[in-house]
């Protein structure tokens, strides 16, 4: 079987999307390392809002995000899996974000 190259356009996706996966995978950790102490009272409630069911998916999201984001780049047949589990995990966190704590009130 010969194997094809990818399109350039292809490839710049996928870079974009790899781009975009590392920077959920850093507000994530930014989000853990935050100094509680610094958020006022409304900051404070808003984040109790969101359970540690909801911080688990979220961390699943983006972590399988990136790894399925590295398999493309490697061409991997088992990152079409993980990145339908990262989709799975950022529906599940976003309907709970708007329909759960309504965080659309926040903005």
């Amino acid at each position: 079987m010969i194997k094809q190259n990818p399109s350039k356009r292809i490839k710049a996706f996928v870079m974009i999307l790899q781009v975009w996966n590392l920077i959920g995978v850093s507000i994530f950790i930014m989000d853990l390392l935050v100094d509680l102490t610094t958020l006022n009272d409304a900051e404070l409630e808003f984040r109790s809002r969101f359970p540690l069911w909801i911080k688990m998916f979220n961390a699943a999201a983006v972590s399988l995000g990136f790894l399925g984001s590295i398999g493309l780049v490697l061409r991997k047949a088992w990152s079409k899996s993980v990145l339908v589990i990262s989709l799975i995990s950022v529906i599940i966190q976003m309907y709970h974000s708007f329909f759960v704590a309504y965080s659309l009130d926040y903005l």
